[in-house]
């Protein structure tokens, strides 16, 4: 983005990676345990017959339902299930023959979260021609996270080669334009002879803040798939990983902790009230291209554990600290739900004449549900 000038950092390289969660929304229940057969009454007086017990029929699902054996006829024995024996022989009568067990059911299809498998597609500067970035707006009101207070962003990204990773075009950013205000990130690849970088920024250069992060991270992420990014941070400094006990910033790539440089503030950020932006930068048209799913903003700094054990989960909404929460499922219409319990939802720019984002698919991307 325009307004975060190469002396504020350099490109953090990530190495992670695209990650899809394959899982589907339903599981199957234990097969049940077929009971065991018990043999039919003969009845007296008729020439022995034996009886047959039929197969039962598996149940879709993974149960095992097995149906009774046909009794022998009048003077024959009952069949036995598929775990019983025999039934014992009428007056005169041969004991009918055991039931077989009927065979296992197929396990049922994973089903899509509702309303699962849209995401949005945003543009910008395609083959070196300068445009008008794609963009969303989103209006948090007293629910932002500003000043020097906690904060965690993340999301679900589709790479689409070189175009997404053009340096200095921001993903979502918002705060303010001067140094130790901005909370965002961007990314880049030297243009397009180096390796793929993201940037986590607090646009410190300069300022009395640190949270620009450098640093080359292997293994190199590929240049085209679904990744997922979270940016935490935690004034309190109680963020602990890869062997830190004491960090106020955490950048996540797939769940996992990356090691920046800036893990510990030196300062305190001066993030203002303004509109998120999502897509692109503030007042910039440097944006992102690709797709968009899930993005999350809290106001609380979430740990590496609560990121890695729930990034491949569809949320609920209601979760503690979630103040805005986007699924990017709407498939139509100039607006993005909120599916927080907060309704901040997201509206397309068109200032200018500038093109909207575009509802795209995105049922590659498989998650569970949140239970």
């Amino acid at each position: 983005m325009n307004i975060h000038l190469s002396p504020r950092r350099a490109a953090l390289f990530l190495g992670f990676g695209s990650c899809l969660a394959f899982a589907g929304c339903t599981s199957d229940p234990a097969p049940a345990t077929s009971p065991p057969g018990g043999g039919g009454a003969a009845a007296a007086g008729a020439p022995p017959v034996a009886g047959a017990g039929s197969a039962g029929a598996g149940a879709t699902g993974g149960q095992v339902v097995v149906t009774a054996g046909a009794g022998g006829s009048v003077g024959g024995g009952g069949a036995g299930m598929a775990t019983g024996g025999g039934g014992s022989g009428g007056t005169g009568g041969v004991a009918g023959s055991s039931g077989s067990a009927g065979a296992a059911g197929s396990a049922g299809a994973p089903a899509m979260c509702p309303g699962a498998s849209k995401a949005l597609h945003f543009s910008d500067d395609i083959n070196g021609t300068t445009t008008k970035s794609t963009q969303l707006t989103a209006d948090l009101g007293s629910d932002l996270p500003i000043g020097n207070s906690a904060r965690t962003i993340e999301m679900w990204l589709y790479m689409e080669g070189k175009e997404s990773w053009k340096a200095e075009h921001s993903i979502i950013e918002y705060g303010g334009t001067d140094r130790c205000q901005a909370f965002g990130i961007d990314g880049g690849d030297g243009n397009n002879n180096g390796d793929p970088q993201f940037d986590p920024f607090t646009f410190s250069a300069g300022g009395p803040c640190t949270g620009d992060d450098n640093l080359t991270l292997m293994p190199v992420p590929p240049r085209t798939g679904w990744l997922h990014l979270a940016w935490v941070y935690d004034p309190t400094g109680k963020l602990a990983y890869l062997g830190t006990t004491n960090s106020n910033f955490l950048f996540t790539i797939n769940g996992v902790p990356q090691p920046i440089p800036d893990k510990v503030q030196t300062g305190t950020l001066l993030t203002m009230k303004t509109a998120v932006v999502i897509g692109a930068g503030q007042g910039t048209d440097n944006g992102f291209t690709g797709k968009m799913e899930e993005l999350r903003i809290w106001n609380v700094a979430r740990t590496p554990t609560q990121i890695s054990d729930n990034y491949k989960v569809i949320l609920k909404g209601d979760d503690a600290g979630l103040v805005a929460y986007y699924h990017f499922d709407d498939g139509t219409g100039m607006t993005a739900k909120d599916s927080s319990s907060k309704h901040h939802d997201a509206t397309f720019a068109t200032d200018g004449g500038r093109p909207a984002p575009t509802w795209v698919d995105s049922s590659d991307l498989m998650l569970t549900c949140a239970p």
